[in-house]
């Protein structure tokens, strides 16, 4: 058998690394350098601590949960939603 992921409507805020407003459903971020010394944005998981990178999509789950998304995996998975910009 086959399956396939229902649609589900997620909020993401692709981080740029400059001075930006960021959604207010990523309050446990932190701004941190990793051990390259390059800025990366700490992000709680359910999983324990992630570290994005810039150009990293965060998604706000459908039960609050953040999770970090590598910017080809969010192209491949993710359109707008309708009513939405491009």
């Amino acid at each position: 058998m086959k399956y396939q992921k229902k649609p589900v409507v997620i909020d993401a805020f692709q981080w740029t690394g400059l001075p930006q407003t960021y959604p207010a459903w990523i309050d446990s971020a932190t701004l941190v350098q990793n051990e390259g010394g390059a800025l990366c944005m700490e992000i709680k998981t359910p999983e324990g601590p992630v570290l994005a990178l810039v150009g990293d999509w965060i998604i706000c789950g459908a039960n609050g949960e953040l999770r970090v998304c590598r910017p080809d995996l969010f192209a491949s998975v993710y359109e707008p939603a309708a009513g939405e910009p491009m």
